[in-house]
């Protein structure tokens, strides 16, 4: 498997997460992709794995039954770049973004740094 298939899969489980599931299915989620010590980073949350809770929690408020698909990927070293995509339960893309993520020696996500959503040139 490539690097970027790799990170691909990971990634690809945790967007997983943001889905309207149950609390539990979530953490089983977050465990199995997430480094101990994760650093989570957006414009509205800091922290570790609690501020992704805090967030995926807000989002589902907000956007019920809403969840993300991934567009594309960028790798080197232990660093990869996504393209992510907000869409609603019917189908409408409503925004896109990207998610930069540091992965452990371990092969799991150590660091997230959340950009988004994207704009046409200002």
């Amino acid at each position: 498997m490539t690097q970027n298939q790799k990170a691909w899969k990971l990634y690809e489980t945790y967007v997983e997460a943001w889905k309207p599931i149950t609390d539990d299915q979530r953490t089983s989620i977050l465990d199995e992709v997430f480094a101990d010590d994760l650093l989570y980073f957006t414009a509205d949350f800091q922290g570790g794995r609690e501020a992704v809770l805090a967030d995926i929690n807000s989002f589902q408020t907000k956007f019920p039954g809403s969840y993300f698909t991934i567009d594309d990927i960028s790798t080197h070293h232990d660093i990869a770049l996504f393209t992510w995509v907000f869409t609603q339960p019917d189908g409408k893309v409503v925004a896109k973004g990207h998610d930069h993520v540091r992965f452990s020696t371990e092969g799991k996500m150590a660091a997230i740094t959340t950009f988004g959503p994207s704009i046409p040139k200002p």
